[in-house]
């Protein structure tokens, strides 16, 4: 009991999530000039709400009062009560229509976006007032300049400054759908997200803003979700305790990645996995990535042992363009590769075949084709293609994970054995042939697989191919491919 007044409360999400919420609430915050008071209030959904019903008149109703309490032009987006159902889970989806318009007061042209809120036939009214809220707030960001209808993570945005306006509490219990399903002999719940953030997400996006912003009434925890109300209550004690959030350093919110590489690796130095991951991302975004990472390698390979996975893979990722690493550093990155987290121990791989001959990589080479997963199979594609018929002997073996590709109709998966395969054998359609010479079924689609990767990359297996420049993770089409 003694030891539990001293342990640090344990948040819900990740560093990860967390760097991501509070990272787009500063964006926001600046944006739209808020936390300038402390006197905000949360927006009780039952002021808002009472009349709802399924009519048509009660919907229009709360449209109109949410158009006025978020300042959004009238105007600019219309309610719209369609007869034919909406393909989305709440029933409800925001349109747009964009003319050109002479803007009259700079005389120059601008983008007019028309909007509708369509409401379907197949609205779920019970999730009207969360959707309604989100929608608008979208559709605020976009009118305001912050945001493009086309940005990929508009959904986020709007979420999160959906809490930031006072209307997380009209969100955050609306954040999944639970229906039951029944289907031939069986019944079960199909579970759907309606927002861009889940349940702890919000629960901590809602405390960060009442810690910030003086709305510290820790009765709204009431009104949530039970998983969303933890999180909450968690949130509030870890940010109390502390203090650990990129909002309370303001020198923090001054660095950018212009600034020197010295000044960043200073903030290397912190234990705070936000304020790590943080710094770590505005030194990626560097012109001279390669230089710079030369110059804080012994600092990044610190980060190798941090608490937080996040931090590690992200240091290691900054350790890949780095362009020479001595004996030492070559001894930790081989420790690595042997690293239970396998994302680690394949990039720590792909990292090595950069300074290292493939003699001393076979053995990891070999290991990781054995794993049938894309983080694997992403990094064995990237030192196959650096080490090309070096690794020839493997050829048959690259063939059988394509075969354990094609019976799981992962065809992603197969793409990347199929580019190992290019990379090292010869003549991978003549290794393939002799290969599947008894499985017609399994040729074609190896083949097929092959012809794929050829149009998508636009490489010829037939021509050497450069070394590639860089390495990327799993998550990104590496530096060698020519999209």
């Amino acid at each position: 009991m003694v030891f539990s007044l001293f342990q640090k409360p344990k948040l819900l999400i990740t560093s990860v999530e967390k760097v991501n919420l509070e990272s787009e609430v500063l964006r926001l915050a600046e944006f739209f000039d808020l936390f300038k008071s402390e006197s905000t209030e949360w927006v009780m959904p039952e002021n808002y709400v009472g009349n709802l019903d399924s009519s048509n008149e009660s919907v229009t109703e709360l449209f109109e009062s949410l158009l006025e309490r978020l300042e959004i032009d009238a105007s600019r987006v219309r309610l719209h009560f369609s007869l034919e159902e909406v393909s989305t889970v709440s029933g409800m989806v925001l349109t747009h229509n964009s003319d050109s318009a002479i803007d009259t007061d700079s005389k120059q042209l601008r983008s007019d976006f028309k909007s509708d809120v369509v409401v379907g036939s197949n609205v779920v009214y019970s999730a009207v007032p969360s959707e309604l809220v989100r929608i608008l707030v979208t559709e605020k960001l976009i009118l305001n300049g912050y945001a493009d209808v086309n940005d990929v993570d508009l959904g986020f945005s709007a979420e999160v400054a959906t809490a930031l306006f006072g209307f997380g509490l009209f969100t955050v219990n609306e954040t999944v759908a639970c229906n039951q399903v029944t289907s031939a002999m069986t019944s079960y719940f199909s579970i759907k997200k309606l927002g861009a953030i889940n349940s702890f997400g919000i629960g901590f996006l809602l405390a960060l803003i009442g810690w910030k912003s003086g709305r510290s009434d820790r009765n709204i925890a009431n009104y949530l979700r039970p998983d969303a109300a933890l999180s909450f209550k968690r949130s509030l004690k870890y940010l109390d305790k502390t203090n650990d959030s990129l909002l309370a350093d303001h020198n923090l919110l001054r660095l950018e990645s212009s600034s020197s590489i010295s000044a960043l690796e200073a903030y290397l130095k912190t234990d705070s996995a936000s304020t790590l991951i943080w710094v770590m991302r505005l030194i990626e975004s560097r012109s001279e990535l390669p230089r710079d990472t030369g110059q804080i390698k012994p600092t990044l390979f610190g980060l190798l042992d941090h608490k937080d996975q996040f931090v590690n893979q992200l240091a290691l990722h900054l350790i890949s363009f780095a362009e020479k690493l001595d004996d030492n550093e070559t001894v930790r990155l081989a420790k690595v590769t042997q690293s239970k987290d396998e994302w680690s121990n394949a990039v720590a791989a792909n990292v090595l075949s950069k300074h290292l001959p493939f003699e001393q990589l076979e053995t990891d080479f070999s290991r990781l084709l054995q794993r049938s997963d894309h983080s694997a199979a992403a990094n064995v594609a990237q030192i196959a293609n650096r080490y090309g018929t070096e690794a020839s002997k493997f050829s048959d073996g690259v063939c059988d994970r394509i075969r354990v590709a094609l019976n799981r109709c992962d065809f992603f998966l197969g793409k990347w054995y199929v580019l190992i395969l290019m990379s090292i054998s010869e003549n991978a359609r003549n290794q393939v042939e002799q290969f599947f010479a008894d499985d017609e079924d399994l040729y074609r689609g190896a083949i097929e697989l092959i012809d794929d990767a050829v149009d998508v990359t636009q490489i010829n297996p037939n021509e050497a191919k450069p070394a590639p420049a860089e390495i990327k993770d799993e998550f990104v089409v590496p530096a060698w491919i020519n999209i």
